[in-house]
């Protein structure tokens, strides 16, 4: 069976059975009170001028973050979705806004967010995507997927239309589906609009099966797409798939894993199955677009990453003219696995836009 098409039928069995959108989220005690993170546990806060709460529209005492607006931890989409924000650093810094990745939440940035360097520079925002983290996740079926490639670059572009709005000159960080989501809100923007720059982090740009011989169709192993299929029932696998820079990597830490899979578990299988069946490739698009613009997008390419193959993603990034960058010895999970090194990462890189 050629290797394009043993993908897609990998995707079609990996699809199988894991439900469809809009089904309730599946409901797990055990696992959310063993999970380390506390977006999917329950919490109370009192807020400045507020009652008492105690529901998951408020943030847990014991998140990382500093939060500039506790009394408005949520924002909501035009199609009525809360998503959970986040924000840590200066108000008055130039905002970088974090996108994150399938079967995570914005805990995937805590660590990039606390380096040095970046909160006493810059406005640091992160979010969870719809149907994870502490966003809404049990949401209908046209909350979660949509019919064809602009639709569906429409529907999963609302989020972050929603927190961008009003910010000035924002620099947009996306990681692996995350990077997507990116690409997606420029798709349908027609470019960096009110985006001062773009880093899109260990991800290609094509979602999706393709023709075969297309470079692209090199991109993702069966074994990768098994693996993000599989997040949120066989979450220390997923984990231990994306902490990995090489196939025999026996030096991940047991913490980070326990935390990637508990996060991943608490993800509703219909979210994971969402993402799989978004399709789109945005090299025709990115290729139209100005030198200049393309000049202030930037896709971070991790050499040891286990989901994505490297030279297959600097074929399609080269078809796109988007300039790469290398990161050695790099998973692709590499803003939670190393987020000082991607933090001076993305100093290196905005540094031309301050």
């Amino acid at each position: 069976m050629p290797a394009v098409a043993a993908v897609d039928a990998g995707l079609a069995d990996a699809l199988h059975g894991l439900g469809s959108p809009g089904r309730p989220a599946r409901t797990d005690p055990g696992l959310a009170s063993r999970c380390p993170c506390p977006c999917r546990r329950p919490a109370v806060l009192r807020t400045v001028d507020g009652p008492e709460t105690s529901d998951r529209a408020r943030p847990s005492p014991s998140y990382s973050f500093y939060i500039w607006r506790p009394e408005m931890p949520y924002v909501t989409t035009e199609d009525g979705v809360r998503i959970n924000v986040v924000e840590k650093g200066r108000p008055d810094g130039r905002p970088i806004v974090f996108v994150h990745g399938l079967g995570s939440s914005c805990q995937a940035w805590e660590g990039v967010m606390a380096a040095p360097g970046l909160a006493d520079r810059y406005r640091l925002i992160a979010f969870d995507l719809r149907g994870h983290g502490r966003s809404d996740t049990v949401l209908k079926p046209e909350l979660l997927t949509a019919d064809g490639p602009a639709a569906g670059a429409d529907l999963w572009s609302r989020d972050l239309d929603t927190v961008v709005a009003g910010l000035a000159s924002p620099i947009l960080v996306g990681w692996s589906f995350g990077a997507g989501v990116v690409q997606s809100w420029l798709y349908t923007h027609g470019g960096l609009a009110q985006a001062e720059a773009a880093v899109l982090a260990c991800a290609p740009n094509v979602i999706g099966p393709v023709p075969p011989g297309d470079p692209a169709a090199g991109l993702i192993t069966l074994e990768g797409v098994q693996a993000l299929a599989g997040a949120a029932h066989a979450g220390t696998a997923f984990a231990r798939r994306i902490l990995a820079n090489r196939a025999d990597d026996t030096s991940i830490d047991a913490d980070a894993l326990e935390r990637v899979a508990a996060v991943a578990e608490a993800t509703p299988a219909e979210s994971v199955a969402a993402v799989l069946r978004y399709l789109i490739d945005f090299r025709p698009f990115l290729s139209t677009l100005g030198a200049e613009t393309r000049a202030r997008i930037t896709a971070v390419i991790a050499d040891g990453d286990q989901i994505f193959d490297e030279a297959a993603g600097r074929t399609v990034w080269d078809q796109a003219g988007i300039r790469t960058v290398h990161v050695p010895d790099a998973c692709h999970a590499l803003p939670l696995r190393e987020p000082d090194r991607f933090a001076r990462l993305l100093l290196d890189l905005l540094a031309p836009h301050d």
